[in-house]
């Protein structure tokens, strides 16, 4: 039996899923000022459908905590060290102006300088310090030099983050990592907190932004995965629930915000490169998605005769007890949903009315407003998709043009938004069975996410796994065969150890050059990423939706 557990920015949704089926399934107001009090409500909800709490397999969450987080710039302040090498001016590349530090790795993974130690200021003042050094993939004995000076505190290198090469990239995730870190270790307390009260004592996962999931307890040294867990929850939720078997555009539509992804063979579609935060680029491999600040609980204002929706949230709509107008107050208005009390929804409208307007024409004009904003940021990922080149499952699209052919609506107000858009593009929509609470079933049975990067160089005799800490030396004979061994019995380890079953591992990307030396083949260089299986772990059955 699977617990999931979606913490949004407006529900806490909890789902129970055995043998493919929801069982029992709870949506509750989260609560931001005690998150645990949220969690205990949609825990009671759902658990009297079991007696025996032995029976739950595991646990998993998805949040919206680090995004929330980081949009509001309720972030501490953290020391941010960098070892570029000499003539690289990476001054604006990065959200903090970083100390750079004389030292430097080669292309090849040789010590060229180490770090100048002295040159380092005084950290005490700091939350939290993030390392990083170009190709330190190749070595890391120089951030780890860094590390081992500094000392005490939350220290997060950025060879940790990812085995790729990308300095910028991997130094940003450093960054926000060291920057949300303690967030999450509060976040992460109170879930425990909640499930001990309820004598819960499975193993407990976080999705990531690629869908996997990772242990909670490792969630502190790469919290940067979780900023994009809600969106990708709500793709594993549709891809368990009803994957398409159309080229489709997903909306999960909450309260506070709508999450766009794109689909394709019954897949959500990936980006090839990390995706970025804040508008800085990170190494966070992510699906090819977009929020927007658009939901159901949207303020709805007029202005000079012109209506707005969003980005503010101010409470639920007035339907539903709140004291503003809402996007949600349209759909009811317009007949677009049936729930809470449909006379406050048309007394909302009928605030914003001029010159004889009724409430259902306010309501339409409301609604063609959040759809026209929708319908441009889909336009916008649809120029985004043809232009760039982006990775998929087995393939890698460059510049192809994506078509889609449906819509599918999932979220709390997924029925309200998602029709009227499929009339506006001309795309029927679909609104799978259990969509109300998406976002947990994605969360109940996404994946284990297990990554590893090699580099050989036989000409040095040299291998690195970064993720396993590893450097050693290899003979010329060594070949991609054997470095496909190597990270798949690295792999088939790390999920023993974490009480994973182990379906076999698969090939991310893998490259194989040779090294030539004047006129005379030297050796080989090999690069190769591998991760356990992708997929969810079950199919599902939905529950009925009801609020």
């Amino acid at each position: 039996m699977l617990l999931g557990i979606d913490v949004g920015g407006t529900f806490t949704d909890a789902v129970l899923v055995e043998k493919g089926k929801v069982i029992s399934q709870a949506k509750r107001p989260t609560t931001h000022e005690n998150i645990m009090d949220g969690l205990l409500a949609a825990l009671d909800a759902v658990l009297p459908a079991i007696a025996d709490r032995p029976l739950l397999k595991r646990v998993a969450l998805s949040t919206t905590l680090i995004t929330n987080a980081v949009t509001a710039g309720r972030l501490p302040e953290v020391f941010l060290g960098v070892m570029p090498g000499p003539g690289a001016n990476c001054e604006k590349s990065f959200p903090v102006s970083p100390h750079v530090v004389a030292g430097y790795i080669d292309h090849q993974g040789k010590i060229a300088a180490p770090p100048d130690i002295n040159s380092l200021p005084d950290v005490t003042g700091y939350d939290a310090v993030a390392i990083s050094g170009k190709f330190s993939v190749r070595n890391g004995a120089n951030e780890q030099a860094l590390a081992q000076a500094i000392g005490k505190g939350h220290i997060v290198l950025g060879q940790d983050m990812s085995g790729e090469l990308g300095f910028i990239r991997r130094t940003n995730s450093a960054y926000y990592t060291a920057a949300t870190g303690r967030l999450l270790d509060v976040f992460s307390s109170a879930v425990r907190e909640a499930l001990e009260k309820r004598d819960i004592n499975a193993p407990l996962y976080i999705l990531k932004a690629n869908g996997a999931t990772m242990p909670l307890a490792w969630a502190k040294k790469h919290a940067v995965e979780a900023f994009f867990t809600g969106p990708a929850a709500s793709a594993l939720g549709i891809q368990a629930l009803s994957p398409p078997k159309k080229r489709a555009i997903s909306l999960d539509i909450g309260g506070t915000t709508t999450d766009i992804a794109f689909w394709d063979e019954g897949m959500p579609l990936t980006g090839r490169r990390g995706a970025a935060i804040g508008g800085y680029p990170t190494a966070v491999r992510a699906l090819h998605l977009q929020s927007v600040a658009i939901g159901g609980d949207s303020v709805v204002k007029r202005e000079c005769g012109r209506f707005t929706v969003g980005p503010q949230r101010l409470g639920p709509a007035m339907a539903l007890g709140g004291g503003h107008p809402t996007l949600t107050d349209a759909f009811l208005t317009a007949g677009n949903a049936s729930f809470g009390d449909l006379a406050r929804a048309e007394y909302a409208m009928g605030q914003l009315a001029e010159n004889g307007e009724s409430a259902k024409d306010v309501a339409e004009k409301v609604m063609q407003t959040a759809i026209g904003k929708l319908s441009a940021v889909i336009e916008n990922m649809l120029e985004e998709w043809a232009l760039q080149p982006v990775y998929r499952v087995g393939d890698i699209v460059m510049g192809s043009e994506f078509k889609p052919e449906l819509i599918i609506g999932v979220g709390g107000a997924a029925a309200g938004m998602t029709l009227p858009l499929g009339e506006f593009l001309g795309l029927p929509v679909t609104i799978p069975k259990g969509a109300f609470v998406a976002n947990a079933v994605g969360a109940a049975v996404s994946p284990p996410g297990l990554v590893a990067n090699l580099r050989a160089n036989t000409a040095l005799g040299q291998l690195h796994m970064p993720q396993a800490g590893v450097l050693k030396k290899i003979d010329k004979y060594f070949g991609m065969d054997e470095a496909k061994e190597e990270l798949t019995c690295w792999l088939q380890e790390q999920a023993r150890r974490q009480g994973i079953d182990f379906t076999g591992a698969q090939i991310v990307w893998q490259e194989q050059f040779p090294v030539v030396r004047g006129a005379y083949r030297s050796g080989v260089i090999i690069d190769l990423c591998m991760q356990l299986a992708a997929g969810v772990l079950t199919a599902v059955e939905g529950g009925g939706d009801q609020w």
